[in-house]
C-alpha cells in the first residue's frame, strides 16, 4: 500500500526542525513533502508542489477553486496558523474536502504582543531606544499604561485575553463586538460599548477582528480622525483592516499620538514613509510567531493530519 503524502506548503512549519521531527514521529508511515522555506510561492510552483498529495498542510497560501480543480487526489486540508481568509470554503465544500483548523491556538502570544506594544508606546520605550542608537540621550518616559482606557475591538480568542490582561493593569476596558459580550465584560469588570463610543473614549484602540468584506479598511480616515486626541492604535489582526494611507496622515497631523502594527496591507511592508515616522512602531508579523506558538500551531496542523487521514 502506498504511503499517504502530506504536502507541507506552510514555510514556517517546514523550516522548524522540531515540527519536522514531530511529524515523522507521529506519522512514521506517512510521506511528508516539505517546501523550501527560502523560495516564495508562485501559482505554478505551488500547484506543481501539490501534485499527487493526499493532504495539504497549508499556511497563508491561497486555497482557490482553480487550484483545487487541478488536485483530484487531494482528500483534505489542514491549517497551520489561525487566519482563514486565504481558504475558499465554498470551493472546498463543493469538492467535499474537509478543512481542519483549531481556532485561537496562538491567541495568548498575540495578546501578549498587543499589550507589549501599548506599554512600549505609552512609556516611549521604542522611541528612547531609537534615540540612543542615534547617539541622542532623550529623557522622556512618556505616560503610564496603568489606569488608561483600552478599547478592544473584537472580543474573540485574542481580544478576550487582551481585555483580561489590560484589567490586570487597572485599565478601564471597553469591549466592542458584533456579538453580545456583556456577560464576559461583566465577569472581568469591563463594559461593552458601540464602536463610535470606543473611538471617542479610548487611550488605546486595539484591533482583533477577522478580515472579511465588512472589516476591509474598517479603520479609515473618518474613524482615525474621530479618535481621542493623544490616543494610540494597535493592530495585530490583519493589515487590510486599517487604511494605511489614512493612518500615515493621522500620525503626521493628529489626532493619534502613535500606532503599532504587526500586520500590513502588503507584506513585507516596504512603505518607508510609514515606518520612518517617530511615532510609528512596526514588527514583521511576529505576534503569533513565538517559538511556543509555532510549536502549538504545528501540533494543531498535525492533529488535522490525524483527523482527516486516520479517522476517515
Amino acid at each position: 500500500m502506498t504511503a499517504p503524502v502530506v504536502a507541507v506548503s506552510a514555510q514556517s512549519f517546514a523550516k522548524d526542525e522540531r515540527l519536522r521531527r514531530s511529524a515523522a514521529e507521529r506519522f512514521p508511515h506517512f510521506e511528508f513533502r516539505f517546501c523550501n522555506p527560502g523560495i516564495p510561492w508562485t501559482s505554478a510552483s505551488l500547484l506543481q508542489f501539490l501534485q499527487g498529495a493526499d493532504l495539504w498542510l497549508v499556511g497563508k497560501e491561497p486555497v482557490t477553486k482553480a487550484c483545487l480543480s487541478q488536485l483530484p487526489q487531494l482528500n483534505g486540508i489542514t491549517k497551520y496558523g489561525v487566519g482563514l481568509d486565504n481558504i475558499d470554503f465554498e470551493a472546498c465544500h463543493a469538492r467535499q474536502l474537509p478543512v481542519y483548523f483549531e481556532s485561537g491556538v496562538n491567541s495568548q502570544e498575540v495578546a501578549e504582543q498587543a499589550i507589549a506594544m501599548m506599554i512600549g508606546m505609552s512609556r516611549k520605550l521604542f522611541y528612547s531606544s531609537e534615540q540612543m542608537k542615534a547617539d541622542r540621550w532623550v529623557k522622556n518616559g512618556g505616560v503610564n499604561f496603568t489606569g488608561k482606557v483600552v478599547s478592544v475591538i473584537g472580543c474573540g480568542h485574542v481580544g478576550s485575553k487582551v481585555a483580561t490582561l489590560a484589567r490586570a493593569f487597572q485599565c478601564e476596558v471597553l469591549i466592542c463586538d458584533i456579538l453580545d459580550k456583556a456577560a464576559f465584560a461583566a465577569s472581568i469588570g469591563a463594559k461593552q460599548v458601540s464602536f463610535e463610543n470606543a473611538l471617542q473614549s479610548s487611550d488605546f484602540l486595539t484591533l482583533h477582528v477577522p478580515l472579511t468584506d465588512k472589516t476591509l479598511k474598517f479603520v479609515g480616515e473618518r474613524q482615525l480622525e474621530g479618535m481621542k486626541p493623544g490616543s494610540f492604535l494597535v493592530n495585530t489582526c490583519r493589515g487590510e483592516v486599517v487604511d494605511q494611507e489614512s493612518l500615515k496622515h493621522c500620525l503626521k497631523t493628529g489626532p493619534l499620538a502613535g500606532a503599532a502594527l504587526d500586520v500590513f496591507e502588503e507584506e513585507p511592508c516596504l512603505d518607508k514613509d510609514l515606518y520612518s515616522l517617530d511615532n510609528f512602531v512596526g514588527t514583521a508579523h511576529i505576534a503569533g510567531n513565538s517559538r511556543e506558538a509555532v510549536w502549538k500551531m504545528g501540533q494543531a496542523a498535525l492533529n488535522g493530519v490525524e483527523k482527516i487521514l486516520l479517522d476517515r
